[in-house]
């Protein structure tokens, strides 16, 4: 496996410039992107109105000229503008696969307590007092000739404390769900106005 670190500022940087439609910026200059007019995309000068990102195959954010977006560059990109993602997915964009990882490791689920059946109370028998008056001298007797024995062997013996894992600690195996998006064979342009919560946006 070979690893290669790359320099963010400067990618995006080249990015900016790649991804913006200029024909000759000196005599244009930078003008707003709207709807209604027809402009060429600057992702440097409109940084703050014209988002511009660069996507992968599985839908993770590669770059992006907003600053904000720069440390979330690896993530889902549903995760970084759900309502892109979401328009991009229903434009046939990107297609999903669903998957089952029967290998998967959970953490156990709480269990409640509140259960509504009645609880009986115990009564003790005779039996049960006699068995519990044996326990009780067996266990005083083990207790005892541990202490004469550490009384004698105290050098021999270093105590260590020792955390035991809890049986609610423990992660359990289960089945689980997967979702995988890859960029569909669709070949087209997009270019509409999306819901993005409450608020519009046009997306090209």
């Amino acid at each position: 496996v070979v690893g290669v670190k790359l320099d963010l500022e400067a990618w995006a940087e080249k990015f900016k410039v790649l991804a913006s439609n200029r024909t000759d910026r000196d005599q244009l200059g930078a003008r707003r992107c709207d709807p209604s007019t027809s402009c060429e995309m600057d992702c440097e000068a409109n940084n703050k109105d014209l988002i511009c990102v660069l996507i992968d195959d599985g839908g993770f954010l590669v770059l992006s000229n907003q600053e904000d977006h720069w440390y979330q560059v690896g993530k889902f990109f549903s995760e970084v503008d759900a309502n892109l993602m979401s328009a991009l997915y229903n434009n046939s964009f990107y297609a999903r696969k669903e998957s089952y990882d029967f290998q998967s490791v959970c953490a156990p689920e709480a269990q409640s307590n509140t259960g509504a059946a009645p609880r009986g109370v115990f009564v003790p028998t005779v039996a049960d007092l006699l068995n519990l008056a044996w326990w009780t001298s067996a266990a005083a007797w083990s207790l005892f000739q541990q202490f004469l024995y550490g009384l004698t062997y105290s050098s021999w013996f270093q105590t260590e404390e020792v955390a035991g894992d809890s049986m609610e600690a423990r992660e359990t195996s289960c089945i689980m769900k997967q979702t995988q998006y890859y960029f569909s064979t669709v070949n087209a342009t997009y270019n509409a106005i999306i819901d993005c919560g409450n608020c519009s946006r046009w997306v090209r």
